[in-house]
């Protein structure tokens, strides 16, 4: 079967992300005839693709949403209405070819999506490893495959959940067919994972649901083939560690680390840092192997929006690792924090700014953004929840598009919101700082 994978075109230009996974599956699918493309990567998004479509002549179409969200807050749709279009492109030409979707965002609105999108025979819910190369094999008599949302009889049915693949035995990325060449100049655009899931509890976060709430590690050695290959063979100079969290579990991470110091590989990469686990000796580790960026995400400031955050650290925690990253001029931060979350007050905003005050002038030169984010609020999620107690949004309220002039419920904002707004504005216009929703740490 001749089966073309395409990561959803955005809506916009955007730096490219690499599609790690639409390459796995790629790699999964040697006995078929299969074509990967980015179209985010050209620089006529849509009449490339049509044109790669028109060329290959597939007979299956997948593609995969990696996110609905974006960097703006006046368009938080885009990159569904994105997906929409990079569906039609394909079936414009090939209009009985099968739909299938997937991808994370895809999963966390997999029924509404398949509602809103007749054009999608087949949604793959979750991690696709094992459930897209059984339903490849199957086709079309597919509704005994678990993990799969299906179109019958005018209605969306779900098949039933499968447990999440075993990371061990799935192979490297097929970089053959998804090239890293437009890639690999960008410091976060190629991933490497070094486990799956996170036992974290953040209130906004979503990665329990994507990936499960315990790890399922790759083994260090295995991973360090992986990055070494991708130096050797394919002139990689950067990339990311696409965990949720790196330096959690610490031991996993620094076996790593030490592995890649032992085999001396010449690379520079970075990843996201919980400060509660962050030492001096783990940073030095770091530091040696290649880091040139420690990404931290505390997003709450004072203990108290901690806590409503879901965050296992504390405000001491955050100023303990402010304080060590001085001691490594050589290396790059970044900081993300929320404007509004739970628990937050007018005088805990205040010094959080005074804070993005401080770290601008301390890493001057070195620091790699101070973002001041937006909690956006998605379905299996704690803040979800605390929305709809609040009465902030209501089990009606749509996430996924914007219907009413709903669009201002998709963030969350405490009650005592209106203070903070005022806070925040006059520190934009005393220091100039963009305001900007949180990026997506997925892949």
């Amino acid at each position: 079967m001749r089966i073309l994978l395409v990561q959803s075109y955005l809506g916009r230009k955007e730096k490219p992300i690499y599609p790690i996974g639409l390459a796995l599956l790629s790699s999964l699918l040697k006995e078929h005839e299969v074509k990967t493309v980015d179209p985010n990567i050209f620089n006529d998004p849509l009449g490339e693709l049509r044109t790669f479509a028109r060329e290959f002549k597939p007979q299956m179409l997948g593609v995969s949403l990696r996110n609905v969200d974006t960097t703006q807050i006046r368009d938080p749709f885009v990159y569904f209405n994105g997906m929409i279009d990079t569906i039609n492109i394909v079936t414009d030409i090939f209009p009985d070819i099968p739909v299938i979707a997937g991808g994370g965002g895809f999963s966390i609105y997999a029924k509404e999506i398949m509602k809103k999108v007749p054009r999608i025979e087949c949604g793959v819910f979750l991690e696709g490893e094992d459930s897209f190369p059984e339903l490849i094999d199957k086709w079309p008599n597919v509704d005994n495959v678990k993990g799969l949302f299906l179109r019958r009889n005018n209605e969306v049915i779900f098949t039933g959940k499968r447990a999440f693949p075993e990371v061990k035995n799935i192979p490297f990325p097929d970089w053959e067919s998804v090239p890293i060449a437009p890639y690999k100049d960008q410091l976060d655009a190629v991933g490497v994972q070094t486990k799956r899931g996170c036992a974290l509890k953040c209130a906004y976060c979503n990665y329990p649901f994507l990936n499960g709430s315990g790890y399922r590690f790759r083994e260090p050695g295995i991973v360090v083939d992986e990055i070494e290959k991708l130096i050797t063979d394919y002139q990689l100079e950067r990339f990311i560690f696409v965990d949720s969290v790196f330096n959690i579990p610490r031991e996993h991470a620094e076996t790593i680390l030490r592995e890649m110091i032992k085999r001396r590989l010449i690379v520079k990469w970075t990843g996201w840092y919980n400060e509660r686990a962050l030492d001096r000796d783990f940073v030095k580790l770091a530091v040696e192997a290649g880091c040139e960026l420690f990404s931290f995400s505390p997003d709450g400031f004072s203990d108290e929006s901690l806590k409503g955050v879901g965050k296992n650290i504390r405000n001491d925690d955050i100023i303990r690792v402010y304080n060590l990253m001085k001691e490594f001029p050589q290396a790059m931060v970044g900081y993300n924090f929320f404007i509004n979350p739970p628990g937050q007050t007018f005088g805990a905003l205040l010094k959080l700014l005074a804070f993005g005050v401080k770290v601008k002038r301390t890493f001057r030169g070195r620091l790699c953004g101070f973002l001041l984010g937006s909690i956006r609020i998605e379905p299996d999620t704690p803040i979800y929840q605390r929305a709809l107690s609040e009465g902030f949004i209501t089990e009606d309220t749509p996430m996924l598009v914007d219907t009413g002039g709903e669009l201002k419920k998709l963030f969350y904002r405490p009650p005592n919101s209106v203070a903070l707004d005022a806070a925040l504005k006059m520190y934009i216009s005393l220091r100039k700082i963009k305001h900007k929703i949180k990026p997506p740490r997925e892949l």
